[in-house]
């Protein structure tokens, strides 16, 4: 089964508004897993915010043994690198109702800062997508 996500980015302006953000949003499954008799690699794939600050993307549900990796990428800059479920039970969801986890344990963040939940694996993994320039296939 899988979940169509919406996504909608804006950044900050000096005068209270806000103006679409433009980059580019990296999805990996964090583990290989089965899906029936297949089993998926963890191979990572990306999506680009359209003019408007949005996109959509359809993923397969998670099943508690394994949870997607996304990493926010607005121009060259990654800004988040996150965790989080996506169990079955909706058609659509919106990208800012996602249940984030930790990353190795699933356990649910608490609030906390997103720098301080970037581990050194995660930068070694963005690193090679900034260095190549995040040439993916989508």
């Amino acid at each position: 089964m899988a979940t169509t996500i919406n996504i909608s980015i804006r950044l900050p302006k000096s005068d209270g508004t806000t103006d679409p953000a433009a980059g580019t949003l990296i999805f990996q499954p964090e583990r290989h897993h089965f899906a029936g008799t297949d089993l998926i690699l963890p191979k990572p794939f990306k999506i680009d915010l359209d003019k408007q600050g949005k996109a959509t993307v359809k993923l397969e549900n998670t099943d508690g043994r394994w949870v997607w990796k996304v990493a926010e990428m607005i121009g060259d800059t990654v800004q988040r690198i996150r965790y989080f479920e996506l169990p079955a039970g909706s058609d659509t969801a919106n990208y800012s109702d996602l249940s984030y986890v930790d990353g190795g344990s699933f356990a649910p963040l608490g609030q906390t800062s997103p720098l301080t939940e970037l581990t050194d694996e995660d930068i070694d993994w963005i690193s090679q997508f900034v260095a190549a320039g995040t040439h993916l296939a989508n």
